[in-house]
């Protein structure tokens, strides 16, 4: 008997453990375990784009020469600091010298030749329009003292006419003088017609001997013209000024190619500003429109580690890359070329570095921002969610609707009227809606997000 009695109470005691299970089993909150939170802080949020470049010099000069003679000596070697005018290297002309003489004395022998031609030309022209000149002055005489004769005959013979006429005399004889009035008036008329034709003749004669002469000399002058000559000697001049290599701008020297007793050939030296440096870089399509010149750069290498400098967008090119053709390249990967001016003074930043760039799109001071993964976008718009614990000491999630603002690769920018600095988002939001039921884990409940 006392057997049965001690199973009875056995049996007893599990019937009470199995209704106190399920007591706690109703009691206990459904829905999904919040095990993560964030912690909502305001910080500065920058929208970055992040690209590589290679520093050279803001100011580089490429210094050149063509001309055909050797180098004589070098003054410059690379790091060597430069101002303009400073004489890089000189080259030898003495060939050219010889030429510049030789030239120079074939054109003062030519000049003295011309000059001697033209003077002899001119006294010629001036001897023959002296005989000329005679000849004219004579002939012309001549014509005028006919016409002065005949003049003078034309009067007499009218005179001898009036007065036989005025006298009575008779018919016969007045008939006569009438006559001979009559035929030297016609004499008259040759003679100043004569005189006229004398006087044409002699300005036509003079005229032509005038354009003979200028022909003449244009002529002289023609076969005297130096002026290939002179443009020759001009460029043999300049040759030898520009046979001594100056610097065109201040700089350092970062390259020589010019060596002494070596024949010229192209690049002789490159002259670089190394305080005032600039980033070339490449901006893809998809970014360009995101980027102006002025957008402030955060400059970064891989030679002065963590360091960071402060840069600014100079340029963009207003196409993309071209190939040697000239031609837009034409591929999925467009890019435009962009220059970016370095503004931290006395950087260790050196011509030819890789550098790392993020060139900053957008910014904002002091925001809320939260990763993306906390939150949720529906139908509804932009939300976080809460735990609000309710009376019987449960909790559901509270959703916030937000505005959303700034975006970087990792953290978008979200404002709220119900949003306070340091409340606990939740981070594990899938399947959550307001009002859904959820469990906090050990560690939750112990935070400010159970509070």
């Amino acid at each position: 008997m006392k057997k049965k009695v001690i199973v009875g109470v056995g049996l007893s005691l599990a019937l009470v453990a199995a209704v106190a299970v399920l007591i706690i089993q109703i009691n206990k909150p459904s829905g999904p375990t919040i095990r993560t939170s964030v912690t909502l802080a305001k910080q500065d949020l920058v929208s970055l784009i992040n690209v590589t470049g290679s520093v050279k010099s803001a100011n580089v000069s490429n210094v050149y020469s063509t001309l055909p003679y050797p180098i004589s000596t070098v003054e410059v070697e690379v790091g060597d600091v430069v101002s303009e005018g400073d004489l890089l290297c000189q080259l030898d002309t003495a060939s050219l010298k010889l030429d510049i003489s030789k030239l120079q004395a074939t054109i003062n022998s030519a000049a003295q030749a011309s000059n001697l031609t033209l003077n002899t030309t001119r006294d010629q022209y001036d001897l023959a329009k002296a005989n000329a000149e005679a000849e004219w002055s004579s002939a012309l005489a001549k014509a005028e003292q006919a016409f002065t004769a005949a003049e003078l005959e034309v009067y007499n013979t009218r005179q001898d006419y009036r007065n036989v006429r005025n006298s009575g005399g008779d018919d016969a004889e007045r008939d006569k003088l009438a006559a001979v009035a009559e035929r030297a008036y016609y004499s008259y008329e040759a003679a100043q017609d004569s005189l006229e034709r004398t006087k044409e003749s002699i300005e036509l004669q003079r005229k032509k001997w005038e354009e003979d002469y200028a022909n003449s000399i244009k002529k002289a002058e023609i076969s005297s013209d130096l002026q290939a000559e002179y443009i020759s000697l001009q460029m043999l001049n300049k040759n030898l000024s520009d046979s001594t290599i100056k610097a065109p701008v201040s700089g350092t020297v970062t390259a020589v190619y010019a060596k002494e007793g070596a024949p010229v050939n192209g690049l002789l030296f490159v002259i670089e500003d190394t305080e005032n440096l600039k980033i070339t870089t490449k901006i893809k399509e998809y970014d360009v429109t995101s980027i102006k010149p002025g957008n402030r750069v955060i400059i970064k290498s891989d030679a002065t580690g963590k360091d960071e400098y402060d840069g600014m967008v100079d340029t963009i090119a207003p196409t993309s890359l071209k190939d040697v053709a000239g031609n837009a390249v034409d591929t999925n990967d467009i890019q435009f070329s962009t220059d970016v001016v370095l503004l931290t003074k006395d950087s260790p930043l050196r011509i030819g570095m890789n550098s790392r760039l993020n060139i900053v799109v957008d910014e904002r001071q002091s925001v809320f921002a939260i990763p993306f993964e906390v939150l949720k976008e529906d139908a509804d718009g932009a939300s976080v969610f809460v735990a609000q614990q309710q009376e019987d000491g449960t909790y559901v999630a509270k959703k916030i609707p937000v505005t959303l603002g700034l975006e970087t690769d990792f953290l978008v920018e979200i404002s709220a009227p119900e949003l306070t600095e340091g409340i606990e988002l939740i981070s594990d939001i899938d399947g959550l809606e307001d009002g859904t039921p959820i469990r906090l884990s050990k560690d939750m409940e112990s935070s400010s997000l159970a509070a």
